[in-house]
């Protein structure tokens, strides 16, 4: 499952994961987008599904892991990538422009996380990968609600595994990982905030994606765009 799959980053998640043969279910606000997407995937026999609709809402991400469920039995990688920045002037943010970052940025990832954990625990192996950015760790002007709800992320993805191993009777391998960014321009000031390791600059999301785990674990990389 990758949200806000039709353009950047989850466009090139869907691209990456389409060669390894993977089946996908895909969402995206833009469902002119999206449809296109899905007539690429098919035209080249990639077994792939899709539901559009904001996925900061309730209804959007039980229909979109309903078609997971429908079409492939289950989810084995949820890919939490939706999102918006709204960068302006924190003077100029308007209540709606807060609460919506927060909902696409913040609600999505904790509503399609709870689905994933759903179903990946009783399969007893599963993979959540929420894309923060540094920004959740870095503070930077006019950008508020970014920097708070992708520091939300962060938090989200520390909790998450002893939050479901709470809920769950059983010990199952279910991998909880973030990202944020580093790279060549990045202060040395930001490499020494004890949030993780940095990784190689080139690192591909594709790292971050394991069943060889035997516990559920969080892990909180710092890596390249």
């Amino acid at each position: 499952v990758i949200t806000g799959a039709a353009s950047g980053i989850g466009l090139a998640c869907a691209e990456a994961f389409a060669k390894q043969g993977c089946r996908l279910v895909l969402n995206d606000l833009n469902a002119a987008a999206l449809d296109t997407l899905l007539e690429q995937m098919s035209t080249r026999g990639i077994n792939t599904v899709g539901q559009d609709g904001s996925i900061a809402l309730q209804s959007t991400v039980e229909a979109l892991f309903a078609r997971a469920d429908e079409s492939f039995g289950g989810v084995d990688i949820t890919i939490n990538n939706a999102g918006i920045s709204l960068n302006r002037p924190t003077m100029d943010v308007s209540l709606d422009d807060w609460t919506r970052a927060i909902d696409v940025n913040l609600t999505s990832v904790f509503l399609c996380s709870k689905a994933s954990a759903a179903r990946m625990l009783p399969a007893r192996s599963g993979v959540i990968l929420n894309l923060a950015s540094m920004y959740g760790v870095v503070a930077a002007p006019e950008r508020l609600p970014y920097c708070v709800t992708k520091s939300g992320v962060v938090m989200m993805t520390v909790v998450l595994p002893s939050a479901i191993v709470m809920s769950s009777s059983t010990k199952s391998p279910v991998t909880v990982c973030s990202n944020t960014l580093s790279g060549r321009r990045m202060p040395r000031s930001w490499r020494n905030l004890g949030v993780g390791a940095i990784l190689p600059r080139a690192m591909p999301v594709r790292s971050l994606i394991t069943h060889s785990t035997s516990v559920i674990r969080c892990s909180f990389s710092q890596v390249d765009s």
